[in-house]
């Protein structure tokens, strides 16, 4: 008898363990299908994001421009509720210069897909998990969707990539597509049995790893390929990590409870480079609540001194010009709006360090006033 009680036990824990297992494999498979289904939004926004461009400016943004400083990620995102960043970019200046590169740390969703674990290089810029269609968008192209003589519901805008990622900053975020699918070298996939992709019409097709390769090379060109050195990308590979511990921020929050910034402002940060050396100092005051009292520029100045980097967003007057000039080895000044007499310009001449001045607003005056102060300081203004 204590042998059948010992035999039921077995089968009673064995058909639990079963059963375990079968809850376990659902649960699986159901957070698989919440992934793709977030996913699938991403390249929905993606799609979507496309269609506005060319809505707004009667054709598809250049995958990238002929100087190769900004790309399609970057064009579309005031179309993806990104604006108020978008705004910041310097788009005649590289991606990776200083006064924009530390602006691509920041992690952007609609790029991001849920079962990556990889979301920033080493450096800590936020990285892209989907690309182009190169014969889309590719270097100075400049198509319309009535080009696509194949029609939207057969042609592919974006898909999932499998690695190899990329920053979304990143000029060159196109990529051929070859069988066969999760092929293990950076193509297209990233699940299992396949990967997702955009059409023209905006739809998402998903596409299995077991389909004949002759699908796919009539799918990878439907409309024809432009000349190679339009679809040439730079031999760089990026190293890429779950977290970035090469680059960190630290807000600068204000000194009492009853100043904390209202809902919707920003404030003021500091962002660390590659050695935990403070580069980039973000001063902006925001909207306060319940009193005036905040960080100010002198408080930076005395705790971050070798800042080399100085994005103010607030007016470039002559006081503020005096205050910036005590930070003796910047290098890159950003200005929302330029405001300056002889003496502001004067003031920021005693800056030996300083190569670059970017600004959003600005006089002819003040512009001509730093350009003879500065004659080897490169001055450029954001243009769209």
């Amino acid at each position: 008898m204590p042998f059948q009680n010992r035999i039921s036990c077995v089968i009673v824990f064995l058909c639990f363990a079963l059963f375990l297992s079968f809850v376990a494999m659902a649960v699986q498979r159901a957070n698989i299908a919440a992934m793709k289904m977030g996913s699938s939004n991403s390249l929905k926004q993606i799609g979507l994001g496309l269609h506005n461009f060319e809505s707004a400016f009667k054709r598809l943004p250049e995958g990238c421009d002929f100087d190769a400083k900004h790309g399609w990620m970057t064009r579309i995102q005031p179309f993806m509720e990104a604006t108020s960043w978008y705004n910041r970019i310097y788009l005649n200046q590289p991606w990776d210069h200083p006064s924009n590169d530390y602006k691509f740390f920041t992690r952007m969703r609609h790029w991001e897909r849920p079962n990556v674990t990889e979301l920033h290089t080493v450096e800590g810029y936020g990285l892209a998990h989907y690309m182009a269609n190169p014969a889309i968008l590719h270097r100075s192209s400049k198509l319309r969707f009535s080009h696509l003589e194949g029609g939207l519901s057969n042609t592919w805008l974006a898909g999932e990539v499998s690695g190899k990622y990329r920053p979304f900053g990143y000029p060159f975020n196109w990529r051929s597509l070859s069988w066969p699918i999760n092929n293990g070298q950076g193509g297209y996939g990233g699940w299992s049995d396949g990967a997702q992709f955009c059409l023209g019409d905006g739809s998402i097709r998903f596409v299995s790893s077991s389909i004949d390769k002759s699908i796919i090379e009539q799918f990878a060109y439907s409309i024809p390929m432009p000349v190679a050195a339009l679809i040439e990308v730079p031999n760089r590979d990026f190293q890429c990590v779950a977290r970035s511990k090469a680059r960190s921020r630290k807000h600068l929050f204000f000194p009492n409870e009853e100043s904390r910034p209202s809902k919707g402002s920003t404030c003021s940060e500091i962002v660390f480079d590659l050695d935990g050396m403070p580069q980039v100092a973000v001063y902006e005051v925001p909207r306060i609540q319940n009193t005036k009292a905040g960080i100010t520029i002198e408080t930076i100045i005395e705790e971050y001194p070798s800042i080399q980097v100085l994005d103010y967003r607030k007016i470039l007057d002559d006081n503020a010009a005096e205050a910036i000039a005590e930070f003796r080895e910047l290098e890159t000044l950003i200005a929302g709006q330029l405001m300056l007499t002889d003496a502001g310009a004067h003031h920021l001449a005693t800056l030996s360090r300083l190569k670059s001045i970017s600004c959003i607003q600005y006089s002819e005056e003040a512009a001509e006033r730093l350009k003879a102060v500065l004659p080897h300081c490169e001055i450029d203004f954001r243009q769209q």
